[in-house]
């Protein structure tokens, strides 16, 4: 029977640490904030730009980004439209680990916005219930248009 224990959490932490690995982070670096490490890996060592973010999952179909609460300038129309071809997940904090289940979709915004045409109109992409959608928003957070 001791054995059958030792086997069944072994078993369960490999299971959690593969779950752990699917995930790629998502979260604008801050004011006053420098990154040592950017691979993707946890919030610490989050990816700032969502190309980077994509890069990483795009081969791999089991793995999902986690995007924290922010603004992510986007600088091509591809990049939106790529974004159907894996799983993003918005409305995390971004400072501790939370679950799916535990985010906050409405205080947490996750907005994608840019001049994705070249016309000098900025489009904005909001994650809605795990689908990206263009908002009209009029109470999105300010955005520095400069990039």
């Amino acid at each position: 029977m001791k054995r059958i224990c030792q086997v069944t959490v072994v078993v369960a932490v490999l299971f959690a640490a593969l779950q752990a690995a699917a995930v790629v982070y998502l979260k604008p670096i801050g004011e006053n904030e420098t990154r040592t490490t950017i691979d993707g890996s946890s919030w610490e060592c989050a990816f700032a730009t969502l190309a980077d973010a994509v890069a990483a999952v795009r081969n791999d179909p089991d793995r999902v980004i986690y995007a924290a609460k922010g603004v992510y300038i986007i600088t091509a129309k591809q990049t939106v439209e790529n974004l159907s071809s894996f799983a993003i997940y918005g409305g995390f904090a971004g400072d501790r680990i939370e679950t799916l289940e535990e985010r906050d979709l409405t205080g947490n915004w996750t907005v994608f916005s840019g001049d994705i045409n070249s016309d000098s109109y900025w489009t904005h992409y909001e994650l809605v219930d795990d689908v990206v959608k263009e908002t009209k928003r009029t109470d999105l957070p300010a955005i520095n248009e400069a990039g």
